[in-house]
């Protein structure tokens, strides 16, 4: 028997357990899933005049051979009836957001569900949206935001064999860029080459960044045996003393999906 205590859990439950013996298999995995109805005396975020379990979906990683179920217990905590909706034009086109019951009277609660698929983003790396809480009883008066953010991920595990046997494969030159000294007052421009060791193009899916900065350029796909470059700008108007930043690279590569690379130098005042 497996005991689970929900207390402070609000969401869609999905777990696993894993059971070795000396049998044959050797081991199995159990999987246990379901919904924990949220404490309605727990609605611990106010957007507007809702009392909500929490104001975002936040999805994690995703990958895109997924599909992911969330939901929110939300309560009308105002002054009069609401008719309740979202903002349909600014929920993400992989996404379907459902409100149980959108007529809510004074102090009644309900619940909202939300479903993404991982096939139907088309972009990879972090993504955020913001949808507007409606009343259209009150169509002047904006509730506030829900807030959405997922990861998504390359499924490389659910690849054939043949996939992997004709798969890209990047090689930069080098991970670390060192501009030495430079006065806060410059601009410095670093360049990053890299090439494609595999047997398929590589595909750059999206490029992380830390503040200060910003792509110049980059080769987007780089066939077989090709080479490519990386262009950035760092802006160093408001930094002082030693300074690091770091780029993740997000690629189809399966053995570096995902890469870091770091800018550094000291920055003086002169």
């Amino acid at each position: 028997m497996i005991e689970f205590d929900p207390k402070n859990r609000s969401k869609v439950f999905h777990k696993s357990v894993r059971v070795t013996t000396n049998g044959n298999p050797r081991e199995a995995v159990l999987r246990i899933k379901g919904y924990i109805i949220p404490d309605p005396t727990n609605l611990r975020k106010r957007v507007g005049d809702l009392q909500i379990t929490r104001a975002e979906f936040n999805f994690s990683e995703i990958l895109d051979t997924e599909t992911k179920l969330d939901s929110l217990m939300i309560k009308n905590d105002g002054p009069a009836e609401m008719s309740l909706k979202l903002e349909e034009d600014e929920i993400p086109p992989n996404m379907e957001i459902i409100i149980d019951q959108p007529e809510l009277g004074v102090g009644e609660t309900t619940f909202i569900h939300s479903k993404i698929w991982g096939d139907k983003t088309g972009k990879y790396g972090f993504s955020r949206a913001r949808v507007k809480f409606c009343d259209d009883n009150n169509p002047q008066k904006t509730l506030g935001n829900l807030q959405i953010t997922w990861s998504q991920k390359e499924d490389f595990g659910a690849w054939t064999n043949e996939q992997k046997s004709v798969a890209p494969g990047l090689r930069f030159k080098q991970t670390t860029y060192n501009f030495g000294e430079a006065s806060y007052t410059e601009d410095i421009i670093c360049e990053f080459s890299f090439s494609n060791r595999g047997k398929s193009d590589l595909i750059i899916r999206d490029i992380r960044l830390s503040s200060f900065v910003e792509i110049l350029s980059y080769d987007e796909s780089v066939p077989a045996g090709g080479e490519g470059k990386l262009s950035f700008k760092i802006n160093l108007e408001r930094a002082v003393g030693d300074f690091i930043r770091y780029v993740t690279v997000i690629t189809n590569c399966p053995t570096q999906s995902s890469k870091r690379l770091t800018i550094k130098g000291k920055v003086i005042d002169k």
